[in-house]
Parts: structure tokens; sequence; C-alpha cells
């Protein structure tokens, strides 16, 4: 920002003048052609009172500073990419509130800080093993957690409530009429690393357990939850005896995969086959035909994450928050009504 002696320099006047004409002194008495003159420098140089310059310089003295954690490589991200997504709302959210950031990047799997910045505080999306979060803590204590909840005792959380939105999916799938309900998933990483379990599958199976319905050769598992798994699967899907009418998937990228190989074989969907995905990420309405999804809400996610953040820095010492976040069913085209064209 310029300062008084910068435009009277390049004006070619007084700072004393410069002052008067930027406080409108009806008293001075220069010409007009000057006033603008010196009007026009102050606005070209982004001319700023003292106060305000002490006022932009104590607001940056007290900018925080957030470290972001994610898991997923660059390949995986382009496989599934709601991660991506996720930290990109995470980064628009921390910059809305006038957040500095830099991200810890993984080498060899080791996550080290790309700058050599203190931080005020971390926000970690997805899951890391116990050995991970313990050298996160070498940096900062107060840490958010994302899509994981790896000790609720020191951490604070913020998850999406998988169980609301797969039970709503199913529910309607069964108010369709469907009752041959395929499940396509795939195997998870658990909060601490190892093997996870997947809420959505165990919905599925009390859900068709207590509908009285058999899921045997319907509950399909690949090896992760990506496209290529989606594809694989759906074929095993119809080299089986019996069809299933709807199928629910674990994710929209195995989603993409099982229309992908649905399409191939001429299967239609959603005349021949209803398909719903879970995520509902930005491109799943453009998809033929556009994908029922369960809708995980970025926003409130980065928005619970950063709150607690900012808790967490204001009141140090307070208890660990979980945060649930409610998932919602979004109805597209790529589900009907049983006997309904």
């Amino acid at each position: 920002m310029a300062t008084i002696k910068d435009i009277a320099n390049k004006a070619r006047v007084s700072s004393s003048t410069v002052s008067r004409v930027l406080n409108h002194d009806v008293s001075l008495s220069v010409s007009d052609e000057t006033k603008l003159r010196v009007l026009a420098i102050a606005e070209e140089l982004d001319y700023a009172p003292l106060s305000q310059r002490k006022r932009v310089k104590k607001d940056q003295a007290n900018r925080r500073t957030i470290a972001i954690v994610e898991w997923y490589n660059g390949a995986a991200l382009v496989e599934d990419p709601y991660y991506l997504y996720l930290m990109t709302t995470v980064e628009k959210q921390l910059s809305k509130n006038n957040i500095d950031t830099f991200k810890f990047i993984s080498i060899d799997g080791e996550y080290v800080p790309s700058m050599n910045n203190a931080i005020d505080g971390m926000i970690a999306i997805g899951r890391f093993t116990v050995e991970q979060i313990e050298k996160f803590t070498a940096y900062t204590d107060r840490i958010v957690f994302i899509d994981s909840c790896p000790d609720p005792s020191r951490f604070d959380s913020v998850l999406a409530d998988a169980w609301i939105g797969t039970l709503q999916a199913l529910d309607y799938l069964y108010e369709l009429g469907h009752r041959d309900i395929a499940f396509i998933g795939g195997k998870v990483i658990g909060d601490c690393g190892g093997k996870g379990s997947d809420t959505r599958k165990e919905i599925y199976c009390s859900f068709m357990k207590a509908k009285g319905l058999d899921t045997e050769s319907l509950l399909l598992e690949g090896d992760n939850l990506s496209f290529n798994q989606g594809f694989l699967l759906a074929g095993k899907l119809l080299q089986q005896s019996v069809r299933p009418s709807a199928v629910f998937c674990a994710n929209d990228t195995m989603a993409i995969g099982v229309m992908t190989r649905f399409h191939e074989a001429e299967i239609h969907m959603p005349d021949d086959m209803s398909i719903v995905g879970f995520n509902d990420l930005p491109s799943v309405k453009y998809v033929d035909p556009p994908l029922t999804s369960v809708r995980i809400p970025m926003q409130d996610i980065a928005q619970a994450a950063v709150e607690l953040l900012n808790s967490r820095i204001a009141e140090n010492g307070r208890l660990p928050r979980k945060v649930t976040i409610p998932t919602l069913l979004m109805v597209r085209e790529s589900t009907r009504e049983i006997g309904k064209a």
C-alpha cells in the first residue's frame, strides 16, 4: 500500500498538500487539476490511511495457518475423485475464513510439510495409521479428522452419516417394488489403517434380512471402490442365473463402472436395471442416465471441520467433539418403479 510521501513524489507536490487533498480540506488553495491528479495517483497506487494499514498489518499477524493432510495419492484421486472434491471444498472454506493453508505431502508413505511454517492446527482428510497420526502430533495436537475418527478421546472429527443415506436408498428401491437388490462394493480401510468395515454393506445385509430377502449371489465385493472393480463385478453379476432388478453401489465411481458394463451388454437403465450410487459427485448428473445417488454434503462437512478447528484453537483444552453430517438421497433417472416403462 502506498503512503502519502509516495503520492507526493509522483504528483510533484508536498506531502502536506496530498494530506489536505485526501482529507478534502476546503481551505486548500490549489488548482482542481492538481487535486484530480493527486486523487488519481492515490487510486493508482492503492493508497490506504495509516490506521487502515495498521489494521491490515494486525489482521495479517493474527491470521491462522492450517495444514491440510490428504491420504489419497494422485493416481487414486483420479480413480476416485471423491477426496479431491472434498479437499477442494475444505480449501475454499478455509480461504473464506481468511485462513492461510499449506499441505503435507506423502513421500514413500511419510507425510512431511511442504513449507517450513509454524501451524495453528491441522485438517486430516481420510484414514491414517496410528504411526502417521503420532507424527502429525509432533507438529500440532489440534487436529480435525474428516471421514474418520481414529481417537475420539484426543481429536475432533467430522463424519458423513452413511447409515441414513444407505437406508434411504434401500427403502426407496423397496418402495419402487424391487426385491432382488444387489450390492456392489469393495474393501475399505479402517479409521486407523488396516481392514475396515463398510457401513453401507452392513446396512444392506441388515435391511435385506429384515425384509426376508435373499442376498446370496447378490452381494459382490472387489478389491477396492474403483471404476474397474465396478465394471468387473457388473460382468460377474450378469453371468449369474438370477439377475437383480436393482443395484446399490458403494460409491459413484463403482456405479459408473457398473453402468458402463451394462451399456456394453445392452442392459437398459432404468428399464432393465435400476442403479443407485453413493457420494453424489458433481459429474453423476451428466452420465447416461443421470445417476440416483446418496449425497454427502461436502460444504457442510468442510464448514463443520473449520468451525471445530477454530473452536479448538480458541478453547484449548476443551473435550474433543465428533460431528456427524446427515446424507440425503438424490433421485434421478437411473431408477424407476418396477412395471412402469
